[in-house]
């Protein structure tokens, strides 16, 4: 019976997903009004990326998002998610809106403009789906 129940946790350990999550970077900026945020990560397979900012202060932020693919059959999806205590998340612009991730050899690009901020947590989540690795890179401009 241990033995069985060993397999079987093991087993359920086996075909859970990975989940990786980094903070975006701030990038070197001589503009005292702007600030430059960028984070570049690798999702695998059916793999969550997630890449998180904390935004101080109210203004016009303007993210963007790339995708492209390394290897394999890319698909998946990119969401822009906000929330105010860093726990709760919601679509940052309100409503549903999100980058689908088609299988091209090409820059997959989406730009959200969030005018004026609700949120002080930020994140960008990839999943994504099949058997691929892709590169999910982010930049910020906050003005």
């Amino acid at each position: 019976m241990k033995k069985f129940l060993f397999i079987a946790v093991l087993t359920l350990f086996s075909f859970a997903a990975v989940h990786a999550q980094s903070n975006l970077k701030q990038l070197s900026s001589t503009n005292s009004s702007h600030a430059w945020y960028a984070g570049l990560d690798t999702n695998t397979n059916a793999g969550t990326t997630t890449q998180a900012l904390k935004i101080t202060g109210t203004g016009a932020y303007t993210f963007q998002t790339g995708v492209l693919k390394i290897s394999g059959t890319g698909a998946g999806v990119v969401k822009l998610l906000g929330s105010i205590d860093n726990v709760k998340f919601d679509y940052a612009g309100g409503v549903p809106d999100s980058l689908i991730v088609v299988n091209k050899a090409s820059l997959q690009v989406k730009t959200w403009y969030i005018t004026p901020s609700r949120f002080q947590y930020f994140k960008l989540v990839y999943v994504g789906a099949g058997t691929q690795t892709s590169s999910v890179s982010t930049s910020v401009l906050i003005r």
